[in-house]
């Protein structure tokens, strides 16, 4: 409905279903944003869950960096040019301050009594919390299979709307029209199985991968086989 795309279909311009049509599939600059934008806003939860959970500032510290680099990111859509450059001036610092949190809180290390060993210890972990730089780039982009999917989606229902018509106008009469009908129920049947499967085991990888890494670190207890004890009396 937000694309105003109806198995293949869109509707007039004027029409009440095209009146709630606010994204353009084919509008790849706009999809590719939003997809990152859901992506950037999950990892962003996650972390929120991470930091209430541990009681930890170095999650708080990727949120900062996360929402800058997706406000850098977006800057050069911005309809005004002041706010473009402000956040261009401000995004780099924001992103840089982001890290070093995560730098100086991702190590557990007790930070009293200070020690050489306890220090190169801490320093060594917050270089290692840094190596996730990477992670968040790559989970951020992740994100963009959701706009792959819906483009691909529309695309193979304008396909089959196209090979319906061209069967319909090459058939002389009945013959015609009932393979243009077999094409349309089985093609679109098809397309619309092929996407809510295909939406499932993404939407299942988003969560369980890209989401999880960042929220869950551990899960479960260890586990104690049943054994027969004694009690000396």
């Amino acid at each position: 409905v937000l694309c105003g795309s109806y198995f293949g279909w869109t509707p007039p311009a004027g029409s009440p279903l095209a009146a709630v049509r606010v994204l353009d599939v084919n509008d790849y600059d706009l999809m590719m944003s939003v997809s990152i934008t859901i992506g950037v806003l999950h990892l962003v939860l996650a972390n929120l869950v991470t930091a209430r959970r541990e009681r930890s500032p170095a999650p708080l510290g990727w949120v900062v960096a996360l929402l800058a680099g997706w406000s850098l990111y977006l800057a050069p859509g911005l309809s005004s040019a002041e706010t473009a450059a402000a956040v261009d001036r401000a995004a780099p610092t924001a992103i840089a301050a982001g890290l070093a949190v995560v730098f100086l809180f991702s190590s557990r290390r007790p930070v009293w009594p200070l020690s050489a060993g306890n220090l190169l210890g801490r320093v060594l972990d917050g270089l290692l919390g840094l190596t996730r730089i990477t992670n968040a780039f790559g989970d951020v982009l992740s994100y963009l299979r959701l706009f792959a999917l819906g483009l691909a989606s529309a695309q193979l229902a304008a396909t089959f709307n196209r090979l319906a018509l061209g069967g319909g106008h090459e058939g002389h009469g009945g013959p015609g029209l009932l393979l243009g009908l077999l094409v349309l129920v089985v093609g679109h049947s098809l397309n619309l199985a092929l996407a809510v499967m295909s939406g499932v085991v993404h939407g299942l990888r988003l969560n369980c991968i890209e989401f999880f890494n960042w929220s869950l670190t551990e899960e479960g207890h260890p586990f104690r086989p049943f054994a027969r004890r004694t009690n000396p009396t």
